[in-house]
């Protein structure tokens, strides 16, 4: 039995329901249990667990290394990629190993056999036992690398089909997701009772319903207020698993990195309940996505001759669930002259935060996908055999593209010797321009449809756009609301920003999460500053992240405590500042003046007369 753990964005509690689930199945009731932290990223089960590791175990994929006597430059592998990840400058061809996807169809073009395909580490794959007790395995995707569904797809080879599987998926509903949930027959969505919850909840429903998972969903932090996520489970017929009520001193047990049902032995009746409901899941309806209408009624400006002129802030985590959007959307309030961005496309919730209506919607074409023609098509099987991605499969005797596994990388379509395959350009998202009712706040956000590759493609195109409005208003600043993590959509959104704003939580997962995070940023030579939310869950924690940032260095410019009026806020749809109570609100006003020193750039009330370069 595989049963994978997800949520439609980070910070719900998945993987505090993934670790307590295999600790019950395995403690409580004796049975054999496999855990596997698929969130390749940012994986943090382990910090909750005694593990005695066996070994460690490099991930590596083959990537193309150009032999220059052989070479002739032709270029024909240039055009074969369809990832930019060959470039021809002057009589030589260039790689670019951080962008290849590894589909080997520059070596099956390359007529004179100068490219060899050679192992290149992406990442490490660890084997462990939880000390008497589960099996578990891990993998880790090195900083600044792009292929997370492939680490994971070798992570996936170690399943022990005797055991019951426990798959932490990382958080939305991207490529690396999709690789997660493969080959699993149940999924357990865990979400939370805010608007941002449900607004995930429901794009990770629509992926499980195209995985053909059979799904249901543990209900997080249960509070007086969860009837609206109760009533859409309900329209949608998908059963409510169980609940975990909010309580302060489960929050200081995770930040602190112990399980829950060592620490509160009452929580048992709840993981009894939601294992006794899994015989309740059940697939659900297909959701069909109907394809939205394009649509301009606000024409924007070119702004790429002057866009390195904007002042652009970008808020990220190395988490999800830190509290960076409902920063970034109170401090947007205080900001006098100023676009958003919202870059977090695979669950972009600031727009929640604001009553707007949408004035611009455009298609994201992100790549291309293949189809087999079935009347030429002569099941030789060489496309089968080149593919890397398993996205080729045999049904009926007939071979079959399945397209949630197509990278688009059009090797299959090129060495067809029938010329039965053909490819298409694929809809991945859709971008937004949208407008406050008051007309004072402009915002660029997109949605990345579900099971979609998130290259980062999207996030830069959702930046260019909210510059395109800067420049057509006359507006100093961007403010942009980054993605979770330290892949690709981060790399895209932290690149050529004016500084970075990280915001992290005092918990052991935060403070990990952090500290790859400052990695990555000084990798790039980024100013940043660090907020740390929730500090008071766990001050030893939170001096710990104080001594990481000195060390990069990093200014924390702020704290902000643990307060329910947050909770109440996001309810309401309100933002810190428009709710102006808590001690949250107090801090934040706090974080305004330290930010304001420091970058004095975000005060700007002059409408920006630009130059065109």
């Amino acid at each position: 039995m595989k049963i994978v753990i997800a949520s439609g964005k980070g910070g719900t509690g998945k993987t505090t329901v993934a670790l307590n689930l295999a600790y019950y199945l395995n403690v409580v009731c004796g049975e054999k249990v496999q855990l596997i932290d698929c969130d390749v990223e940012t994986p943090n089960a382990s910090l909750f667990l005694d593990i005695n590791y066996r070994e460690n175990l490099d991930c590596n994929l083959l990537k193309p290394v150009i032999d220059a006597e052989k070479c002739v430059a032709c270029g024909k592998c240039v055009h074969a990629c369809e990832y930019h990840a060959l470039a021809r400058v002057r009589d030589s061809i260039l790689t670019f190993h951080e962008l290849c996807h590894s589909c080997h169809a520059c070596a099956y073009v390359c007529e004179s056999g100068a490219i060899d395909m050679e192992p290149v580490k992406i990442g490490i794959i660890k084997q462990g036992r939880v000390r008497e007790s589960f099996e578990f395995l891990q993998g880790e995707l090195n900083v600044g690398e792009v292929q997370a569904p492939q680490v994971i797809s070798e992570l996936k080879t170690y399943y022990q089909e005797e055991a019951i599987v426990i798959i932490d998926a990382p958080p939305g509903t991207a490529c690396s997701v999709v690789s997660s949930m493969s080959g699993s027959e149940y999924g357990i969505l865990v979400t939370e009772p805010t608007p941002f919850g449900l607004n995930d909840l429901k794009l990770a429903v629509e992926l499980a319903c195209k995985m053909g998972l059979k799904v249901g969903v543990v209900l997080n932090r249960s509070c007086d207020e969860d009837a609206f996520i109760e009533d859409y489970l309900k329209e949608v017929g998908i059963p409510l698993m169980g609940k975990i009520r909010y309580d302060l001193q489960y929050a200081k047990s995770y930040s602190s990195g112990k399980l829950l049902l060592q620490q509160h032995p009452e929580l048992e009746q709840n993981f009894e309940q939601i294992w006794s409901r899994m015989s309740e899941l059940k697939k659900v309806n297909m959701f069909h996505q109907k394809l939205p209408v394009e649509r301009e009624t606000y024409r924007l400006q070119d702004s790429s001759m002057v866009h390195h002129q904007l002042e652009e802030l970008v808020v990220i985590s190395g988490k999800g669930g830190t509290g960076k959007t409902t920063i970034t959307a109170a401090l947007s309030r205080l900001v006098p002259n100023k676009v958003l961005a919202d870059n977090d496309v695979d669950a972009a919730n600031l727009c929640l935060m604001y009553d707007t209506s949408v004035l611009n919607s455009e298609l994201f074409i992100g790549g291309k996908v293949c189809a087999i023609n079935p009347e030429n098509c002569t099941n030789c099987g060489v496309c089968l055999e080149a593919c890397q991605f398993d996205a080729i499969f045999v049904e009926d005797g007939q071979h079959v593209i399945q397209e949630m596994n197509c990278e688009g990388c059009m090797l299959c379509e090129k060495i067809c010797p029938t010329h039965s395959i053909e490819s298409r350009s694929e809809a991945a998202g859709e971008k937004y321009v949208s407008v406050s009712d008051d007309g004072n706040l402009y915002l660029s956000h997109a949605k990345l449809f579900v099971g979609a590759e998130n290259s980062g493609k999207l996030v830069t195109n959702v930046r260019q756009t909210a510059r395109d409005v800067a420049y057509t208003r006359g507006e100093p600043l961007v403010v942009s609301d980054g993605p979770p993590g330290a892949g690709c959509p981060v790399i895209s959104a932290i690149t050529g920003v004016t500084h970075v704003l990280v915001v992290t939580e005092a918990t052991k997962s935060g403070m990990l999460d952090l500290e790859k995070t400052l990695k990555l940023l000084k990798h790039f030579s980024l100013t940043s500053f660090v907020i740390i939310n929730k500090y008071d869950l766990n001050e030893e924690v939170t001096a710990q992240i104080e001594n990481t940032c000195a060390r990069y260095p990093s200014k924390v410019i702020g704290k902000i405590p643990c307060d329910q009026e947050v909770h109440y806020a996001l309810v309401n749809n309100r933002d810190l500042i428009s709710h102006g109570k808590g001690r949250a609100y107090k801090a934040l006003l706090k974080i305004w003046g330290t930010l304001n020193e420091e970058l004095p750039y975000l005060s700007a009330k002059k409408k920006k007369q630009w130059r065109v370069l």
